[in-house]
């Protein structure tokens, strides 16, 4: 049995610390078009998903002094990030530019109410097979 067998409803939940919960949901929801799931409410947590994209979603934590470390980054893999890049922008959310990462990749940053960093990552629509690295 592998654990891909073990998983249950949500398969990735990634835990970002905040020091206001309700703030927090209400930027993730406004500026990323997050959705409130209020059954995993708690007093210090709040877990939201993504309706398009099944059994994933982001799980604020109330933890003030462990907010902004900088050494977490949830990144969301887009389609086209030039137009994510856009729509965070149109959403008041500083963005910074679009960096390309070797041949195949393309990213950009931006953070949260709390300074966490986020990111938004774009893959070259054919990427290379494991061994295929450096052969032309």
């Amino acid at each position: 049995m592998s654990l891909k067998d073990l998983i249950g409803e949500y398969g990735l939940v990634i835990k970002v610390d905040v020091s206001d919960l309700e703030r927090s949901v209400k930027w993730y929801c406004e500026k990323l078009h997050f959705e409130l799931d209020e059954r995993f409410n708690a007093d210090t947590w709040r877990q939201l998903t993504i309706p398009e994209v099944p059994n994933t979603a982001i799980g604020l934590h109330l933890n003030p002094d462990s907010t902004a470390t900088g050494e977490k980054k949830a990144t969301f893999v887009v389609n086209d990030i030039t137009a994510a890049r856009n729509e965070l922008i149109k959403n008041n959310v500083e963005v910074e530019e679009i960096v390309k990462l070797g041949e195949w990749v393309q990213l950009t940053f931006f953070k949260d109410p709390d300074g966490n960093i986020l990111g938004l990552r774009q893959n070259h629509a054919v990427l290379p097979q494991p061994g295929d690295m450096g052969k032309k």
